[in-house]
């Protein structure tokens, strides 16, 4: 059912309850139905000339909480998400280690290889917690995005900090033969096709590229180490704050539809 004739108070909304659900864990054709449910009693309200808190009533919060305890958590689902984060995570590391340095083998500390599994886990959960305050209090605009990059800011500082913790006080040392390395490299290359056709979404391989390709190039220019690393995040995060710009709006007129 098209959303065309709702307000934009109801089809932000309806957005927002999807996200709100999705983020509690719930089963994708459960929330389709919701929504589509939900759709239909919000465009007889309005034809009616009733607004949307005549249907979900004056806090759209609590309504979003209690459809939300009138559904099943969907465990099997979510317990594929936690692997696809931590096999991501460390999928970044293993292409970031190889191409660090020109004989492309794989070195590997004790607390770095714990840092990634931690940071995995702390990414996903502070990722969830921020789709669920954005949906819940109908968070809008710039706040929106500055709330949903938080967790990614925040995991990213806790494994920067894990590496200069490495630096201060080494801990044991793994290294890997070329032959092992491109072994890991090309398993770590089928799973992040893999899980990204299965999720049906190219995002992971994106964020690879974007996040490895542009330091790699400019490891080939005159530009200083110093400098190189700076360019190199600004050209990353540009890159994947474009590409999730775009796939936010294609989820928007997904929903519309």
């Amino acid at each position: 059912m098209s959303t065309e004739l709702l307000s934009k108070e109801s089809v932000r909304f309806i957005e927002n309850l999807r996200l709100y659900l999705f983020a509690s864990g719930k089963k994708t054709e459960e929330i389709d139905d919701i929504v589509e449910e939900l759709k239909g009693h919000l465009l007889e309200a309005e034809k009616s000339g009733k607004n949307i808190h005549q249907v979900v009533g004056d806090s759209p919060e609590d309504y979003m909480q209690m459809i939300s305890k009138e559904m099943k958590v969907d465990i099997r689902s979510w317990m594929m998400y936690l692997p696809l984060i931590l096999i991501g995570g460390i999928s970044f590391s293993i292409f970031g280690n190889l191409l660090e340095g020109s004989s492309f083998t794989l070195n590997y500390s004790l607390m770095q290889i714990i840092g990634i599994v931690i940071h995995g886990i702390f990414f996903l959960t502070g990722t969830v917690i921020a789709f669920h305050y954005v949906s819940r209090k109908q968070t809008l605009g710039v706040k929106q995005y500055v709330i949903i990059t938080v967790p990614v800011i925040l995991s990213m500082l806790f494994y920067i900090a894990v590496l200069f913790i490495n630096h201060i006080y080494p801990s044991p040392m793994y290294h890997f033969s070329l032959t092992t390395s491109l072994i890991v490299a090309s398993l770590a290359a089928i799973v992040v096709i893999g899980l990204s056709i299965w999720a049906k979404t190219a995002v992971l391989p994106f964020v690879l590229v974007a996040l490895h390709l542009p330091s790699y190039l400019l490891m080939y220019t005159n530009i200083s180490e110093d400098n190189r690393l700076i360019f190199g995040m600004l050209i990353s995060y540009l890159l994947i704050g474009v590409y999730f710009f775009f796939e936010f709006r294609r989820m928007k007129d997904d929903t519309k539809e």
